[in-house]
């Protein structure tokens, strides 16, 4: 039996981001097949598994996970498992390692490179946008990869600073590669694939939920060497990746907000409680030279954050990778669904794309106010399970926002 198989066989079994001890597994066992060729017998003497782990290994079958290997081959993604010599070494030290990352893209990106971790919500105003966009730009031009969840909001700018350079960024998935989640930013993903890597712990059709995103959080911060959360409410989900860090063992920084609005509250919080603030691409990196003396530029890291895009290529040093094209374009930076779009000089106001016909529906049938889950269902005459479905399609796409009470309103 192939071992890419039995690995997402053994995956299936143990849990996708579980507690398996895959070092105990690889020292008594070898390999995944070896696991699924074991009798009963092996398995408990192995002392590895539980009683509860040993009955689904007796009784799960394999099937499922040819039906997976077979439709990765299908969609060009990598399968890569803790025995394979590509497997990122960082993640071989958090408590509960991935047993399985599909890839798109390329994964070496990561070996013997610093790599910063970039957090923070999907609800950003233009201006934090284009800071974190630019701070990213200076970080990764120092020679640092750019580690984020490839979500909209403060993902979305991360990601924007690396490719604009023309350095490697990596997204951390919280749904399969096949999932049709934040279709809006699918010409992102493809220039983050080009060039960097795309990865989920998550089989390619499993859907995005507000399961899947705190597992994936620990990926984020378990590839990265430091964490540097961007904006973030004070109950803001980024914090939960902060405490992960923290977990880890992982440096933490803040980027300050603005002490008279509500733009970063969460941050200020974190810089309150001792994380240390950051500032420049210097802040970040500069604790890592002796780690990676022939990776980082400190000339660069030296710079100040650029102010425009047209100056991030003075960052590049004559031995970095290429430089954007002249008169190249931006991606299209996407700070909310149906807010603010920027591409090509051109702002507009349009309702979300890429989602299902039930959200789209249940999205034109809002206005400005909030509305009560009630109302919704009578204006949509949708039943109630699907309701509550696109509701969440929309809110997990940042489009609209829950309130006390299933009150629900769009996000501007």
């Amino acid at each position: 039996m192939d071992n890419k198989c039995c690995w997402v066989w053994l995956q299936s079994v143990l849990g996708i981001g579980g507690k398996a001890s895959v070092d105990e597994i690889l020292r008594e066992f070898g390999t995944a097949e070896n696991v699924y060729e074991a009798s009963d017998m092996q398995r408990r003497i192995s002392n590895v598994f539980d009683e509860k782990q040993i009955e689904k290994l007796n009784t799960k079958t394999i099937d499922e996970a040819v039906r997976v290997v077979e439709q990765c081959k299908r969609l060009g993604l990598g399968i890569v498992t803790p025995d394979d010599e590509s497997y990122p070494e960082k993640l071989k030290d958090i408590g509960d390692i991935p047993l399985v990352l599909y890839v798109k893209g390329r994964l070496d990106c990561l070996k013997d490179r610093a790599s910063i971790a970039m957090v923070g919500s999907r609800k950003i105003s233009p201006e934090r946008a284009r800071l974190i966009r630019l701070l990213s730009a200076s970080v990764a031009a120092a020679g640092a990869v750019i580690v984020s969840g490839g979500a909209m909001g403060a993902d979305t700018a991360s990601h924007l600073g690396a490719v604009e350079t023309g350095r490697p960024t990596v997204a951390v998935l919280g749904c399969g590669h096949n999932a049709r989640y934040l279709m809006v930013n699918s010409e992102l993903r493809e220039r983050i694939s080009e060039n960097g890597a795309l990865i989920s712990e998550f089989p390619p059709d499993t859907h995005a939920s507000r399961f899947t995103f705190p597992i994936r959080n620990r990926i984020i911060s378990g590839l990265s060497d430091a964490v540097v959360v961007l904006n973030a409410d004070v109950r803001s989900g980024s914090l939960v990746t902060a405490r992960l860090a923290k977990t880890q063992g992982r440096d933490l920084f803040a980027l300050p907000g603005d002490l008279y609005g509500d733009v970063s509250p969460g941050t200020n919080n974190l810089i309150s409680d001792g994380t240390k603030a950051v500032y420049s691409a210097y802040d970040v990196l500069s604790g890592y030279l002796d780690k990676y003396p022939t990776g980082l530029s400190e000339d660069s890291m030296m710079k100040k954050v650029p102010r425009s895009y047209e100056e991030i290529s003075g960052f590049l040093d004559p031995a970095g990778l290429s430089e954007p094209e002249a008169g190249a374009q931006p991606v299209s930076l996407i700070f909310r669904g149906g807010a603010e779009t920027e591409s090509k000089g051109e702002k507009r106001n349009a309702p979300p794309v890429d989602i299902s016909p039930e959200a789209d529906k249940i999205y034109r049938a809002m206005g400005r106010e909030p509305i009560h889950i009630n109302e919704i269902k009578l204006r949509t005459g949708l039943p109630v399970s699907v309701v509550n479905s696109a509701l969440m399609e929309l809110e997990i796409n940042g489009f609209i926002e829950a309130e006390t009470g299933k009150y629900f309103v769009k996000i501007d």
